[in-house]
């Protein structure tokens, strides 16, 4: 419920505390603020045929109003803002008409309830991006509006009332609905390129996540979709060629879907037999890893795509490297914040030097190891040795402060090199502080790795 002036419009409440309210009179509401806000012409041009139409409008009035309390402007009622309404509600109407025609009454009605959601995020991402920057949108080329502000609601439309809905409705909220709408309109304004394959790009990339997500519903938040749907096409916006390709034939081969899919697998699959540190990374923390995976994958696609176009598998060897290492390490001992920070460190020295994912020789009768996974091995080995005392890892136990040798200690194999002569360095520098009666100083061990790892050389 709003009060609007000449001069300002207040929320006084949502408008979900009067759903009843909403879906009874919309109508009246209608005519009541077509004059000011030019909507009603545009609603009179689309087919509700076999669309629940209170709950379209309701929706389509609260998007309009949220609108309104941030952008006065739209009061305006001028062209674009007509061409945005016409477009958002006829999309809906017609991509919602051919999943309604032998739906049941309560098909319909969940139908409605998704159909008002999907309208007030379209909408209300549009006006966000689309009207607040028309002409970045509608001068692109003539008909883009449509395209841009179409496409997206019969993406959303379809993925939620299509065969696959039941899956799909778990990875959307409200609040998600208005990121993914919004920053699929935004890509398309930085790249309109985004749009190609007959308009289906921006669709295939939603498409493509939402599968993947809904094949780990079990496993992975569905909270972090809309932001991974918000990364990949910000990114995508900015290098699409190279993260897509020049054909942009399948979203299979889209370089960020696939990290998507390869990041995400490898973070959840069940933890070896034995293993004793099995994290429950939240939602923010799964988001950090995958922004760094996805800028180590925009700045070198070799991570996932060698020269001959065939999957490399660089990214999923480095991710279970790091995670072989950390399930070793008593569960008790860091946490899932320090879990995220040695992935960090880990992909950014891979991403330096490869010979990280090589395998090590046999020493000693062990079986071999990739570098990695034996480095960060070393180092917690040490610090969480059964001999160690209290008082000798006492600082080094710190979370913060594993976080800070594990990533000295990566970044600087990956400068020297990452052979067992070189790890075995890294032990040598770890075990030294455990033997100091001083605070740990990272400076100071970093300046003493190096001199160790000049030895070695």
């Amino acid at each position: 419920m709003y009060i609007t002036t000449d001069h300002e419009t207040v929320l006084i409440t949502h408008g979900q505390y009067f759903e009843t309210y909403w879906a009874m009179a919309c109508e009246y509401a209608m005519k009541i603020a077509s004059e000011d806000l030019q909507i009603g012409s545009a609603l009179d041009q689309t087919d509700f045929a076999k669309v629940p139409p209170k709950e379209i409008a309701a929706g389509l009035m609260v998007a309009v109003l949220d609108t309104v309390s941030s952008h006065p402007d739209v009061l305006d009622g001028g062209e674009n803002e007509q061409k945005l309404i016409i477009n958002v509600s006829k999309s809906l109407a017609e991509s919602a008409k051919g999943f309604l025609e032998d739906a049941t009454d309560k098909e319909r009605r969940d139908a409605g309830v998704w159909l008002q959601l999907i309208g007030h995020s379209v909408f209300k991402g549009a006006a966000e991006t689309v009207l607040a920057e028309p002409g970045r949108y509608f001068k692109v080329k003539p008909g883009a509006e449509s395209e841009i502000v179409v496409e997206i609601g019969n993406t959303i439309t379809n993925l939620l009332l299509g065969e696959r809905q039941l899956e799909f409705r778990e990875l959307f909220s409200a609040q998600g609905l208005n990121k993914i709408a919004k920053s699929a309109m935004a890509a398309v304004a930085k790249n309109p390129e985004i749009l190609k394959i007959d308009n289906k790009g921006v669709e295939n990339i939603i498409v493509s996540l939402a599968e993947d997500f809904s094949k780990l519903k079990n496993k992975i938040s569905a909270d972090i979709f809309p932001e991974v749907v918000r990364l990949v096409l910000d990114k995508s916006a900015d290098n699409l060629d190279l993260l897509w390709g020049k054909s942009f034939k399948s979203p299979r081969r889209h370089i960020l879907v696939m990290a998507t899919d390869t990041l995400l697998k490898s973070i959840s699959k069940t933890p070896p037999r034995g293993s004793t540190w099995k994290p429950q990374f939240t939602p923010d923390q799964l988001i950090e890893v995958a922004n760094a995976v996805f800028d180590e994958v925009d700045n070198n696609p070799a991570w996932l795509v060698n020269e001959a176009g065939n999957a490399s598998g660089y990214l999923q060897a480095a991710v279970e490297a790091i995670l072989e290492a950390l399930h070793k390490v008593p569960g008790n001992r860091i946490s899932a914040e320090t879990g995220v920070a040695v992935l960090r460190a880990g992909i950014g020295a891979v991403a330096l030097r490869l010979s990280l994912l090589y395998e090590l020789a046999d020493t000693a009768g062990q079986p071999a190891k990739v570098a990695v996974s034996a480095a960060l091995e070393a180092i917690f080995g040490e610090v969480f040795a059964d001999g160690v005392s209290a008082d000798g890892n006492w600082d080094l136990a710190r979370n913060s402060t594993l976080q800070t040798i594990a990533k000295i200690g990566l970044d600087k194999l990956a400068k020297f090199g990452a052979t067992q002569q070189e790890i075995e360095k890294l032990r040598q520098a770890v075990q030294e502080l455990l033997n100091q009666d001083t605070p740990f100083n990272p400076e100071g061990f970093a300046n003493r790795l190096d001199d160790l790892l000049d030895e070695a050389e």
